[in-house]
């Protein structure tokens, strides 16, 4: 893994994982939880499973994505990249593909 992508992997895997935001897990379950998908999936797998959830289901995914956001900010504090305003995907209900918002969307957004 890219140490520039490192927190986008890992929100990533984090997404994809079966923790649930109402569980509370802890550092140890999210960091288990991280390295089980990435080492299952891989990056781009993961990218592509994200992706497709984003087609599927944008409002879900939004949310979703956010939650692993941020508690991989929370529980990865000393990852080099963090995610800006801008990274936000939101999906083109009209044409079906992903873009990214422009910041001053990301409150607006489910």
């Amino acid at each position: 893994m890219d140490p520039s992508d490192s927190d986008a992997v890992r929100s990533e895997a984090l997404f994809l994982s079966p923790l649930q935001p109402s569980e509370s897990a802890g550092e140890p379950q999210v960091r288990q939880a991280v390295a089980e998908v990435v080492d299952r999936l891989g990056d781009r797998e993961c990218a592509a499973r994200v992706a497709q959830e984003y087609g599927d289901h944008p409002e879900i995914a939004a949310r979703r994505m956010r939650w692993a956001r941020r508690t991989v900010e929370r529980f990865f504090p000393d990852a080099s990249d963090r995610w800006s305003p801008a990274t936000l995907l939101v999906v083109d209900t009209a044409t079906g593909t992903l873009v990214h918002a422009p910041s001053e969307m990301q409150d607006r957004a489910p």
